[in-house]
């Protein structure tokens, strides 16, 4: 029995990812994992929120330069909601950003399939398949991983593939303008869209010359155009990082060190690259205390075997491009140093001479989130075998978006539920709204179990300016005269430092800490 229409539009999309989110946002947290880069994201939105309708001026509130955020459209979103909602507002508009996000990647899946299935197939195979291609893309792992990870900039993964679903329908334009906005959702994501529209493009284009001269010069014009005014918008957008992105293409790009000698937690993939082993090992791995970005790289039992069973049925017209594409881009998320279960492998990734051909390719530092272009590329591999799967067994076929869900939600190292980071900051910085105004030196906002981006996160409960780098979050060496001097930590761990004893009694202090003016 078939959904009613307004159930299947309004509520359907919505079950998954209440499913992922509902326990951390009822106990009013974060959603995402302390040990990623949540607090960074969450602080730049916070700075947003005292700034908007600007975007924030990161130097007006620490010693270091300006920094862009890497993702203007949701930092400007969410800003203006914190804002409005007031002061609870942080993590609800958060919250927002991350259900908007898993919801826009359904309906990037839904377009996707639509725009793939052909013309002739019947009205319940083609709701089957975008059902399918909703929760695909929903539970993808590697997804679930960046937003666990606190990364923002992949939230905009769906607006990538919608892109391309315009493109692939026909809708250039459309199409073209979706895919420069994406620009401003996340750089990763709109490079991927970029490399497939690209890809597409050239495609259509030798196509169009067995049609003659004159339809080859329309093709490329028209994908010209559309080219053009992608990349008029996402220059436009992305000019605050051209800098960085200039100076990784000369060959400077961050340098993160050798890679370790074996890897604990290789199932979440926290370095430069998806372990081989991640790709078909399943289970989970919880993280523990550990500070790391997670990046499951599961790629599931249903999805390939959809792939397989719709070529072994000559419904996929044998191998194709895509057939080709999925194991290269899996190849080529490995990274530099290739790891087996967490063990290296003495010699180099050779597929990766394939991607420095690509522009823009240098400012991958994760090679694992090559995985969010190989997700819709395995999705597009397996609808013939749903299609042959829906023609012969239609009652099994039923179930696929059930399976496809227990697949990556249960087998792979995906958290379930999504995790949740308290939205609380130390009392100390309460009591600071009784003493003179002026900039703030923290001592014991990092160490061994805290994470050296929760200063900045905690920015938000005292709304002064920081004598930190919050790229190098250690206490300047002098601290002027009329700033406050925080101390973090209960009296008797707090760091017996000559000039705080100097300085006598605190000005404020709690249980997890004490203030001092400096004179």
């Amino acid at each position: 029995m078939s959904l009613p229409p307004l159930i299947r539009a309004c509520l359907f999309p919505l079950l998954l990812p209440l499913l992922l989110c509902l326990p951390a946002m009822l106990r009013g947290e974060y959603i995402g994992s302390p040990g990623g880069e949540l607090y960074g994201h969450a602080w730049m939105q916070g700075l947003a929120a005292r700034s908007w309708p600007m975007l924030p001026q990161v130097e007006a509130w620490t010693t270091a330069g300006g920094r862009p955020a890497i993702d203007p459209i949701q930092t400007w979103i969410c800003g203006g909601l914190a804002r409005w909602i007031g002061s609870a507002g942080g993590p609800v508009a958060w919250n927002g950003m991350v259900l908007a996000g898993l919801v826009l990647a359904g309906h990037a899946g839904v377009r996707l399939c639509r725009a793939l299935i052909p013309p002739g197939a019947d009205a319940r195979t083609r709701r089957l398949a975008e059902d399918v291609g909703m929760v695909s893309l929903q539970t993808a792992p590697i997804f679930l991983g960046s937003i666990t990870s606190g990364l923002t900039e992949d939230l905009g993964w769906g607006l990538a593939i919608l892109a391309v679903a315009d493109l692939l329908e026909g809708r250039r334009w459309r199409g073209a303008i979706l895919l420069g906005l994406s620009a401003g959702t996340g750089l990763y994501t709109a490079w991927m869209g970029g490399i497939v529209a690209t890809g597409l493009g050239i495609w259509r284009i030798v196509a169009a010359a067995r049609g003659g001269r004159g339809a080859l010069l329309r093709q490329a014009a028209g994908w010209a155009g559309a080219g053009l005014l992608a990349g008029g918008i996402a220059l436009g957008i992305a000019s605050p990082h051209l800098g960085r992105i200039l100076s990784a293409e000369a060959g400077q790009a961050e340098q993160r060190g050798p890679p370790p000698r074996t890897e604990p937690l290789w199932r979440l993939n926290p370095w430069q690259g998806a372990d081989i082993a991640s790709f078909v090992v399943p289970g989970k791995q919880p993280a523990g205390e550990a500070m790391v970005r997670e990046h499951p790289a599961w790629i599931g039992v249903a999805l390939p075997g959809l792939a397989l069973y719709g070529l072994s049925g000559g419904l996929s017209g044998g191998i194709g491009p895509l057939h080709l594409i999925w194991p290269l881009v899996l190849g080529m998320s490995v990274g530099p140093a290739p790891m087996i279960a967490g063990e290296p492998i003495p010699a180099p990734n050779p597929l990766l001479t394939a991607l420095r051909w690509l522009p823009g390719a240098s400012n991958l530092h994760h090679h694992a989130r090559l995985l969010l272009l190989a997700e819709p590329i395995l999705l597009a591999l397996a609808l013939p075998g749903l299609l042959r799967l829906a023609g012969s067994r239609p009652g099994a076929a039923r179930w696929l978006p059930v399976i496809i869900a227990a697949d990556h939600l249960l087998l792979s190292a995906a958290r379930l539920p999504l995790p949740g980071t308290p939205a609380t900051s130390p009392a100390i910085y309460a009591e600071l709204e009784a003493l003179p105004p002026g900039p703030l030196a923290v001592v014991g906002a990092s160490g061994p179990g805290v994470h050296p981006q929760k200063v900045f996160f905690d920015q938000r409960a005292h709304g002064r300016r920081l004598l930190l780098d919050p790229d190098r979050p250690v206490p300047l060496r002098r601290v002027p005269a009329g700033s406050v001097l925080v101390v973090l930590g209960p009296p008797e761990s707090r760091p017996r430092m000559e000039e705080t004893a100097r300085r006598g009694p605190p000005a404020a202090s709690t249980p997890d800490g004490a203030a001092w003016i400096v004179p």
